[in-house]
């Protein structure tokens, strides 16, 4: 278990207590990948991924990150400096990180859920498909 904590949307004190855990949290991260001795650290963003990433990154550990959203959150958007690659989902996403560290990934998509958009429209009152797109 990583101790993390948000810093967007909290109140100071909210902000003073994550920030107090992060010495802890760092620590917690690098037992964990001295246990697991990765290749690689591959974060997907939010709060929990920043400081295993960065241990990953301070470690000597090949690291990237990868942005779901067009807009990055906080975790990536400070990630994206010290990471090796940035993989992106969306073009419009490499402005908000160094150049020469994006690839152009994308989301993947089952290929059961692209079919299920691909059949004929629903009357109005008749069941429907909902597609639910993201990751963050």
């Amino acid at each position: 278990m990583i101790d993390a904590g948000a810093l967007k949307g909290r109140g100071l004190m909210g902000k003073a207590r994550s920030l107090a855990a992060l010495p802890r949290s760092l620590v917690q991260s690098w037992n964990l990948l001295r246990s697991v001795r990765p290749d690689m650290v591959l974060g997907v963003g939010g709060y929990a991924s920043g400081p295993v990433v960065l241990a990953a990154w301070a470690g000597g550990y090949r690291t990237a990150i990868h942005e779901q959203n067009t807009f990055p959150g906080l975790s990536n958007r400070i990630l994206g400096r010290v990471v090796d690659r940035v993989f992106l989902s969306f073009a419009v996403s490499a402005a908000h990180f160094p150049r020469g560290k994006t690839i152009l990934t994308g989301n993947r998509v089952r290929k059961r859920l692209q079919q299920a958009g691909a059949g004929p429209r629903r009357e109005e009152g008749k069941d429907f498909t909902l597609f639910i797109f993201g990751g963050s």
